[in-house]
Formats: C-alpha cells, structure tokens, sequence
C-alpha cells in the first residue's frame, strides 16, 4: 500500500523549494533581446515544463503569450538554454516525470 495523496508538510516544503531553485537556475539563462528592448516591449508569461529525474527537460510551452512573438520566442530559448536543470533531491517525492509552472517576466528597468 503507497500513501499517494497525503503528502506530507515536508514533501510540500521540498517541492516548493526544488520549484523555486529550477525558477532560479531557468531566469539565469534569460536573455531580453536587444529588438524588444529598443522597442520598449515588456510582458510576462508562464512556462510549463515537464523534466525527469536527472533534470533533463522532455517537455516545455508557453502556458500564455507575452503578446509579443520576440518575447515569447526569448522565454522559449531560455528553457532550451536552461536544460538540463538541477536534478531532482534523492528523497523527493516518486515520479518518473515531474511538472512544474515557471513564471517568465520580460521588464526594463
């Protein structure tokens, strides 16, 4: 008998903070491209990826567009220059595929 459906407080503090390291490791490969920036586009969206246990990602899409196809493009990059990402802990919870929801923000300072 597997306890799937209760996890516990410490799997939900472990997932969230595996979350928020793979949604810092993905920001670093963020590049605002020089057009957008010229243009003074901004605009966020939410990038959905599924990755294995090793970190490698199998699949990704924009969740929503920017509204603008040279930011979303950019977002797309990133994931594809992000991978793999960090593995997952030894002790995280089971699943051979794991999903997560990445918000992407394009700002000029």
């Amino acid at each position: 008998g597997s306890s799937v459906g209760n996890s516990t407080s410490k799997e939900a503090e472990m997932i969230a903070r595996y979350e928020q390291l793979i949604s810092l490791w993905i920001q670093k490969f963020k590049i605002y491209p020089e057009e957008a920036r010229s243009e003074g586009l901004q605009g966020e969206t939410v990038v959905r990826i599924r990755i294995d246990r090793r970190g490698n990602v199998r699949y990704y899409t924009l969740e929503r567009s920017t509204g603008h196809p040279v930011l979303d493009r950019a977002a797309v990059d990133m994931i594809r220059r992000a991978n793999p990402v960090p593995a997952t802990p030894v002790d995280y919870p089971p699943g051979d595929v794991l999903e997560f929801l990445i918000p992407v923000n394009f700002q000029l300072q």
